[in-house]
């Protein structure tokens, strides 16, 4: 069965769609300056080793647009724009999103990606800027020269909690909605978030986000009997370039990699993944 020919994937922004037919997870970005405490890769600023080169990563994505066409990525990992060159290679025969700290420089940004080839996602990280103005002020620009900012991040720190009632309504005046997410394995005067926030502070978070959001990723079950359209309709790549049907089920595509000469193989269509959970977000609507 050709699950992508029965209508759009639904991973897929719409305005991507017509180009589009498979969706991509990298987290490939190594870099970040931002040290965030609540940060859930931790603060280690030092690049990770890696295993590939720019050129040979640039060269796979290419064979991977000529042999499957154009896939939308949602390049993550750290920071992605600290790597913006690669980025725009790749992004050259693709499309897709990015998570930002939005700390780069806008000129040099606008100047290196289209922004017919990209979204942005940005989180506002308050001891990164002066004030909200300063970032909304960059978002403001950068969405002037056509880069499309569906909404901004904003994350549950306890210092923060008390410009929630502030800031959210400012983001919305701005037309950007907002993604409010608890803060996750980290600590806080000793207490580790989720599971430590004060009665204050919870209660900010309650009158803001849905609270099935604190529940832990492992319960997010699948339903009895489903089958998965990841490896099919989508993929990802791993950190050493391997290719999993996403970044939890890292072995089921055999021993493909980003850097064949053939480019990979998809599955030939939705099949059982054998996980009790789906822990990613992203690929929670190729259940079936």
């Amino acid at each position: 069965m050709d699950w992508q020919a029965t209508g759009p994937n639904p991973a897929i922004p719409e305005w991507a769609q017509d180009d589009c037919r498979l969706y991509a997870l990298w987290p490939f970005a190594n870099r970040c300056r931002s040290a965030c405490e609540y940060c859930l890769l931790g603060r280690d600023s030092k690049p990770a080793s890696r295993l590939w080169a720019d050129a040979d990563a640039v060269a796979g994505w290419q064979r991977i647009a000529d042999k499957h066409g154009p896939c939308y990525i949602l390049c993550g990992g750290r920071e992605p724009t600290e790597e913006l060159p690669l980025l725009a290679d790749v992004l050259a025969c693709h499309y897709g999103s990015i998570a930002t700290n939005a700390m780069f420089d806008a000129a040099a940004f606008c100047a290196t990606i289209p922004p017919e080839r990209l979204e942005l996602h940005p989180s506002f990280h308050a001891h990164l800027w002066r004030d909200l103005d300063e970032f909304l002020a960059k978002l403001v620009g950068l969405r002037g020269h056509g880069y499309r900012i569906p909404f901004v991040v904003l994350v549950g720190y306890p210092p923060y909690l008390a410009h929630w009632d502030e800031w959210i309504p400012r983001l919305r005046a701005e037309g950007f909605a907002v993604n409010l997410a608890p803060a996750r394995n980290c600590t806080f005067e000793g207490r580790c978030l989720p599971e430590g926030y004060t009665v204050a502070e919870r209660a900010i978070l309650d009158r803001h986000i849905a609270p099935i959001l604190f529940a832990p990723a492992t319960t997010m079950q699948k339903p009895g009997g489903v089958v998965c359209a990841a490896g099919h309709a989508a993929f990802a790549v791993m950190a050493d370039g391997t290719i999993g049907r996403c970044t939890q089920v890292a072995g089921a595509m055999g021993q493909q990699t980003l850097f064949d000469e053939n480019a990979f193989d998809l599955l030939p269509g939705p099949l059982p993944c054998g996980e009790a959970c789906c822990v990613c977000v992203n690929m929670w609507a190729f259940h079936l």
